[in-house]
């Protein structure tokens, strides 16, 4: 029982050093920094400023701008995070998904954005 003990103890610390960034094959490697919100629709992700793809949120200098910015920031600490960017004319463009674990289906944080009338959609999304 006690040597079960120590491998579930193993297995766990394992998941949890890969769900924080770390590469269990390099324990000497860094983790990669989290995404942060710079703003409603803007945020920062490996050194790179992505914008949400199709959408318009109001300044950071504004109380509508500010509760966009802490639900982009409360998205982003989900336990699940993927984002997809691509280089685009006016910088790196893209959209991110979240979910509370592996099992639940992601949603995209430009879709909760706009559901919640926290930023407006423009063009093709």
């Amino acid at each position: 029982m006690r040597r079960r003990a120590g491998l579930v103890g193993r297995a766990l610390a394992v998941g949890l050093a890969c769900a924080a960034g770390a590469s269990a094959a390099d324990p000497g490697k860094p983790p990669k920094p989290l995404p942060r919100a710079i703003s409603g629709d803007m945020l920062e992700i490996d050194g790179r400023v992505m914008r949400l793809r199709g959408l318009d949120c109001p300044p950071f200098a504004v109380p509508e701008g500010e509760a966009a910015k802490r639900f982009l920031t409360m998205m982003l600490r989900a336990p699940v995070v993927s984002c997809r960017m691509s280089a685009e004319r006016e910088g790196w463009v893209g959209d991110c998904l979240f979910a509370a674990s592996p099992l639940v289906k992601p949603r995209s944080m430009r879709a909760e954005m706009a559901a919640r009338n926290l930023c407006q959609q423009f063009g093709r999304a």
